[in-house]
């Protein structure tokens, strides 16, 4: 939820209510939501202007678990899952500012303006369920559910949210958290190994504020505004309350200190009461009820979660004696009783403890001024604006709706265990999609446009015969064409083309081959499609499923080999060559760790490309290699071919692919250099890979799960693309770019054209080749073109001999 301010109020404050902490040998419950955005934002150095770098990504995540593991610490991982009806303006607001985000990235902008990638959270799964993480999703938002297993297995919660401040637990904030494991001596058997971090406990929060209650806590949350109730509605009361005179405090710091010093004097009942005595009559049942659910949530003492993670129940430790105190509250009658209407609340007698704690801020920096309003800004919940879709009342009215909506034994099992994304209870539960926005070229339509088929079979398969009328329909959000936040409606489908869709409860039952017909049908595959498929590799089938329907489908940007070829290589870089010979970005690294490897494989190729060049005497050239690959694998599949495929090539094939997966310099200083064409057509294969993936879990999985992390990166693809279409000839580009690995070599020849005869209309770019001028060719990286006395070269010769300065093994790929 948030509650405005207390982050940084808290955070100027540390060395009184924060202590150091070395973290080992325990569990600790991890809010996954916030881990994985701040992995993503502070640790993964990804690229935000070119879709997802998911290896990038999920080796940030991977190598964060680890150094768990090394610490002795048992995490436990729980997801948010849907939405809830009280934070629609919320979701609302931020949605405005993701559109806003993500229209603004660009290489220039990347390092101070982050846009989520679309699959970040499913990366995030699939690296937990990899690792052997215990991992939940909750139903709808987790907070309450996280706060109640730590206080269960009194462990801290590691998280950056301003609500764990309130809750009754430990914990630890996520910008207090090391990185770098310490050392320690140990005796007893424990981890050798521990993290620094600081850790909060609420007792000593409480303890600088003499006499304040635990229990007054989460009525000082509702003060400061949450998605349960606007601060808005406390304004005249808050306007009584003594504020201290700083300069340095801003308005909403300033409402903290005075609030603070004012609750220690009450007690729940009487602070309660003198807040609802500010409020007209009519609206003091309607916010006591929401004092009474923010209440509730901060003090729920048991999770349906923990036996998901392998617990039996187990009771709430108990410290909890003095919050409960305040529930009898709960049942208060709300009549006039104690002070008179309007009666003034300010602590006159404490105006010198006020300004006391004013002082101790007042040597705050500009620097912490301004970081204090961003994370006000981002933590600030919009009225409800014109056009909304709902006012309080109607919100309060419809509450319920969450609670009536029963799910599937199976759907909800499932989803429990993050095998769907949680857009899929906003469809079933308000029959609502918040499409998340991509960084796309804004002149064109939503990147997710292309993806409205599939999401019409997945809302139907949700909702179909649920006893609602078949006009039904799904309100989707996305970005329009001057880039707001728009609402459209899409009609669900109920059948393809020879299966109707059961009832959401017997979707497991339909057996497998309808359940795939289903998938393959409404993506417009037909039964020679079906059989093409099952040429592929069983764990590839459902990636390049997802790049024929984005292939067939995609109308603007025009795609061409070189998009395909460029995804293709993303394919061969992360599932085959990151797989075999390990996952390297650094040339330092892979030198260090297998070099000599590397030395000995190059001294054999060469001895060997000596001898083949002692007995043929001729120039090996593109064209008659191809020839001999063809002739010694006539008809192999692709099972097989890559079943041959040698860790020596791939080993060879780690440098050759470097320049991919780093950004151009010159990329970082010029916009004009930065094509948002490019981006928007990935982006829509992101689109479509995501949503025929949840349409594939939905399903039962009757294709193997696509781990994304291991297919796709945004940075990759681009720089391929960029480099690919100057050439010629790109395939021909392609098999010299990897010549030096003929397995390899041969698989992607296999690959490529399995891909392109399912793509008879895709446009094939040869460039006309223009007479060269005389002068000295200038070779440059992978990533450049060639050029002749600054003319552009394109002839096919020039690429036969093309030598990568960047990589010293391409020169086997020549007679020397």
């Amino acid at each position: 939820m948030g509650i405005r301010g207390l982050t940084t109020y808290i955070t100027k404050r540390s060395d009184r209510y924060l202590e150091p902490y070395e973290l080992h040998d325990t569990y600790l419950v991890i809010d996954g939501n916030s881990l994985a955005s701040q992995l993503y934002c502070n640790r993964s150095k990804c690229n935000s202007a070119f879709g997802g770098d998911y290896d990038l990504y999920a080796n940030c995540i991977a190598t964060f678990f680890r150094m768990l593991k090394k610490c002795n610490i048992s995490p436990l991982v729980i997801l948010d899952g849907g939405y809830e009806l009280r934070k629609w303006s919320t979701v609302k607001s931020r949605l405005r500012k993701k559109i806003i985000s993500a229209g603004t990235v660009t290489p220039v902008t990347q390092s101070r303006i982050k846009s989520f990638p679309l699959m970040m959270k499913e990366v995030f799964k699939d690296v937990l369920k990899e690792l052997e993480v215990p991992c939940v999703q909750s139903l709808y938002e987790a907070d309450d559910e996280i706060a109640a297993i730590a206080r269960q297995l009194d462990c801290p919660v590691l998280s950056y949210d301003s609500d764990y401040y309130v809750y009754d637990v430990l914990y630890i904030p996520f910008d207090t958290f090391s990185f770098e494991p310490s050392s320690r001596y140990c005796s007893d058997g424990s981890a050798p190994y521990y993290i620094s971090c600081k850790i909060y406990k609420v007792e000593k929060f409480l303890h600088s504020f003499g006499g304040l209650q635990k229990s007054l806590l989460p009525l000082m949350a509702a003060l400061l505004g949450n998605d349960y109730i606007k601060k808005s509605v406390f304004s005249n009361f808050l306007s009584q309350i003594k504020r201290p005179r700083s300069r340095t405090m801003n308005d909403t710091q300033k409402s903290i200190a005075g609030l603070l010093q004012w609750l220690r004097q009450e007690t729940f009942e009487t602070a309660t009461s003198k807040i609802l005595k500010h409020l007209k009559k009519n609206e003091r049942k309607y916010v006591a009820d929401q004092i009474q659910r923010i209440f509730a949530g901060y003090v729920q003492c048991s999770s349906n979660l923990l036996p998901l993670l392998g617990f039996h129940p187990v009771e709430c430790r108990s410290s909890n004696e003095d919050i409960m105190a305040g529930s009898s509250v709960l049942d208060y009658d709300f009549e006039m009783r104690g002070c008179e209407e309007g009666e003034m609340v300010g602590v006159e007698s404490q105006s010198q403890e006020v300004e006391k704690g004013a002082a101790e801020v007042g040597s705050d920096s500009e620097k912490e001024k301004e970081e204090e309003e961003e994370e006000e800004e981002e933590l600030e919940e919009f009225g409800e604006e014109e056009g909304s879709d709902f006012s309080d009342n109607e919100l309060i009215r419809n509450m319920s709706v969450e609670s009536e909506v029963s799910f599937p034994p199976w759907f909800l099992t499932r989803f429990q265990q993050g095998d769907f994304s949680s857009c899929l209870i906003d469809m079933i539960t308000h029959k609502t999609y918040f499409m998340s926005p991509q960084v796309d070229d804004s002149s064109l339509r939503h990147s997710h446009a292309i993806s409205l088929p599939v999401i019409q079979v997945i809302f139907g398969l949700l909702v179909a015969h649920q006893g609602l009328s078949y006009d039904v329909c799904l309100t989707y959000y996305a970005r329009d064409s001057y880039g707001q936040p728009k609402k459209f409606t899409l009609s669900p489908l109920y059948r393809t083309a020879t299966v109707s869709f059961p009832k959401l409860d017997n979707l497991p039952d339909l057996p497998t081959v309808k359940r795939e017909l289903i998938l393959l049908e409404c993506l417009n595959f037909d039964s020679e499609d079906k059989q093409a498929f099952e040429d592929f590799p069983p764990q590839w089938r459902l990636f390049l499923i997802s790049l024929v329907f984005w292939a067939r489908n995609c109308t603007e940007p025009l795609l061409t080999n070189c998009h395909i070829g460029a995804i293709l290589c993303s394919l061969i870089a992360l599932n085959l060559v990151d797989s075999q010979a390990g996952y390297f970005r650094s040339r330092k690294v892979l030198m260090k760790k297998q070099g000599p490897n590397l030395k000995k494989i190059l001294n054999s190729r060469c001895l060997k490309l000596d001898e083949d060049s002692c007995k043929n005497k001729e120039t090996i050239n593109i064209t008659n290699k191809d020839a001999l690959d063809e002739e010694s694998h006539p008809e192999q599949d692709l099972t097989k071919i890559l079943s041959s495929v040698s860790i020596d090539d791939c080993l060879l094939l780690v440098e050759t692919f470097f320049p991919f997966h780093q950004i151009e310099e010159k990329l970082k200083g010029s916009i004009k250099l930065y094509s948002t064409i490019t981006v928007h057509a990935f982006a829509q294969f992101e689109s479509c890979l995501f949503h025929i993936m949840q349409l594939n879990a939905l399903l039962g999985f009757p294709f193997l799960h696509c781990q994304v992390a291991h297919f796709y990166s945004g940075m990759f693809v681009y720089n391929a693309f960029a480099n690919f279409k100057k050439r010629s000839d790109a395939l021909a580009y392609i098999m010299l770019l990897i010549s030096q690995a003929p397995s390899v070599r041969v698989l992607f020849k296999k690959l490529y054209l399995c891909v392109m005869d399912l793509l008879p209309n895709i446009s094939t770019l040869n460039k006309c080749t223009r007479r060269r001028r005389k002068g000295k060719v200038k070779h440059k990286t992978c990533g450049d073109e060639e050029e002749v006395d600054g003319v552009e070269s394109n002839t096919t010769s020039e690429e036969e001999f093309y030598i990568d300065s960047n990589n010293k093994f391409s020169a086997l790929s020549l007679e020397s």
